[in-house]
């Protein structure tokens, strides 16, 4: 069994998404009351060890006390039979009720203080997108796309509706809308009142996973949707008029990812207004504190005697951290062996742990360096930075490796020239403000100012440079 327990208060509140990979064996008081403890264990689908696994160890949902030693208030079957399913990521809660939703279709209501079942409603859905919760509604998603509401406070059927792949994240219901993220990338609107659908948006990247399983974010008057590879606000631009008042960030993806698609979806440089660049990342290679490895020289010297056995951890495959290091590790004649994980965190757990020797990322590992529990090799940067000055970066010690993922401001393609001159102004008259430059030196991202031309001459020559990468690290046609 695993465990993992909550901040106090209101942060536990944006925490329920963490049990989104958990089938549920004790499911704690969630966000509106102190601290909590979850405990649960790998679904493992349908296997025969899983099925065997739920056999022995019932999925129960479990409200602990808000305390420091939680007490065990009651515990409940979400299931329609005897035979306890995994509940479908974390549930919810609204107007004193618990919301559970079983992979059988079943979804229960809990009392929020004693446990007792209010009500019950049984489905022949295998239910994935766990339950969301407001507005006098519950509301689950199915494997092929089925959505159900339900009253909340009788658990009557209300409407079915319908979106075309697995839903994937909790509904988000408010403003008289019910939103359904799903897995072909779509974030789809339903009337709240009688289910009809209002509209969906897509990300315009069919080639793509949606990786990410977070629900939608309602906000007053707006929709905002997470997508890992970053280029989801830019790609909305191609919809959007070029009148200056619809802009978006330009990430490194946005160079990268058409090199690497079957089916080329986009054209990073026909298909954008370049306005400005402003600023970009910090990224190092860190190792442990006690490593024998103290500097590159000492990295390469192993890794000729030790091809492929020096290890290192990135947030994932393809991004600038795991690209520089390869980009390094041919200009240094030496093999790496790369090891991806779904963010900094997880790298560093495992840095840390001894599980594996280095990591490659942006500045996620500052603690640990100012800790003293790491060490710092290099930086990736075109000039050293100014937190670490003592550390010298790859090129000068003569690996010929920049990545600081300059990243800036666009627009859709076809702007006015002379709006595009008015917010480049702008700007660069924010980044001249002392107080933007402590926010970005607050981050260790340096300021990489460019204006219209320089920036849109820097993005043609990117994409020629990221297509060279891709070709030779063999990713072309990859997703």
């Amino acid at each position: 069994m695993k465990s993992q327990t909550f901040p106090p208060a209101a942060a536990c509140a944006g925490k329920h998404a963490a049990l989104a990979r958990w089938t549920v064996a004790a499911a704690c008081m969630l966000a509106l009351v102190g601290c909590s403890t979850v405990k649960g264990w790998f679904d493992g689908g349908d296997s025969e060890k899983a099925k065997a696994k739920r056999a022995t160890e019932p999925a129960e949902l479990v409200e602990f006390s808000p305390s420091a030693s939680p007490a065990r208030l009651w515990s409940a079957n979400a299931g329609k039979g005897e035979e306890r399913l995994g509940i479908r990521q974390a549930p919810a809660i609204a107007d004193g009720r618990v919301y559970a939703a079983a992979v059988d279709g079943g979804v229960r209501a809990f009392d929020l203080q004693s446990g007792a079942v209010l009500w019950r409603h049984d489905s022949d859905l295998r239910l994935t997108g766990g339950p969301g919760a407001g507005d006098g509604l519950v509301v689950v998603g199915g494997l092929k796309g089925e959505v159900v509401a339900l009253d909340a406070a009788s658990g009557a059927e209300r409407w079915r509706a319908k979106v075309v792949s697995e839903v994937i994240a909790p509904p988000v219901i408010g403003q008289g809308m019910v939103l359904v993220r799903s897995n072909d990338g779509r974030v789809t609107a339903f009337d709240a009142a009688n289910g009809e659908r209002r509209w969906f948006w897509n990300r315009e990247l069919p080639t793509l996973t949606v990786r990410g399983n977070d629900a939608p974010v309602l906000g007053p008057g707006f929709v905002f949707v997470g997508n890992d590879d970053g280029t989801l606000a830019a790609l909305s631009l191609r919809s959007a008029r070029p009148d200056g008042h619809t802009l978006a960030q330009a990430p490194m993806g946005l160079f990268r990812i058409p090199h690497m698609q079957k089916k080329q979806s986009f054209d990073p440089i026909a298909d954008f207004t370049y306005i400005s660049c402003l600023t970009g990342y910090t990224f190092g290679l860190v190792v442990p504190a006690d490593s024998p490895i103290k500097s590159i020289k000492d990295l390469i010297e192993y890794a000729k005697a030790n091809p492929g056995k020096f290890t290192y951890g990135s947030p994932g495959a393809n991004t600038s951290p795991h690209l520089a290091i390869e980009e390094f590790s041919e200009r240094a004649g030496i093999k790496l062996n790369h090891v991806p994980f779904k963010g900094n965190a997880e790298a560093m757990v495992a840095l840390l742990g001894g599980h594996i020797m280095s990591v490659s990322d942006s500045t996620g590992w500052a603690p640990h360096v100012e800790s003293g529990k790491v060490r710092l090799l290099a930086t990736y940067g075109s000039k050293r930075t100014k937190r670490w000055p003592d550390i010298p970066t790859l090129t000068e010690l003569g690996y010929d490796t920049v990545s600081d993922s300059p990243f800036g401001l666009i627009g859709p393609k076809g702007m006015d020239p002379a709006v595009v001159k008015k917010l480049d102004d702008a700007f660069k008259a924010a980044l001249a403000d002392p107080k933007v430059i402590e926010i970005v030196d607050r981050f260790d991202q340096p300021v990489v100012y460019m204006n219209s031309a320089d920036y849109t001459a820097w993005a043609k020559s990117t994409y020629e440079a990221e297509k060279k990468t891709i070709e030779r690290l063999g990713l072309v046609g990859t997703i």
